[in-house]
């Protein structure tokens, strides 16, 4: 099996260059990839590169965002799981905060 895939490699790869060799301008960039286009085609291609810089900066920066939020939540809820309530109504610091703050 492994030798009949590398005899079909070959042959591939021989009709590939072979193909190269008689027929080099179909295998050559087309004037948009090249770099010579003038006129209205090469600004609506920059402003598609940069619609798509732009939508993908949004997301991206939307993603950062999400985090920074979630990372903020936490250590406001963090702060305040400190603190408790007793019955009386008094704000007081938890226990295991108190011996955490002995303890560090």
């Amino acid at each position: 099996m492994q030798r009949k895939l590398k005899g079909m490699f070959y042959r591939t790869f021989a009709l590939g260059l072979v193909f190269w060799t008689l027929a080099p301008g179909l295998l050559r960039a087309c004037p948009v990839c090249y770099g010579k286009v003038e006129g209205p085609t090469n600004a609506a291609i920059n402003a598609a590169i940069l619609l798509l810089i732009g939508l993908t900066g949004m997301v991206l920066s939307g993603i950062v965002l999400f985090f920074v939020r979630m990372n903020r939540f936490r250590r406001h809820k963090e702060a305040l799981s400190q603190y408790m309530v007793t019955d009386e109504g008094e704000i007081v610091l938890n226990e295991a905060s108190k011996s955490k703050a002995l303890s560090g």
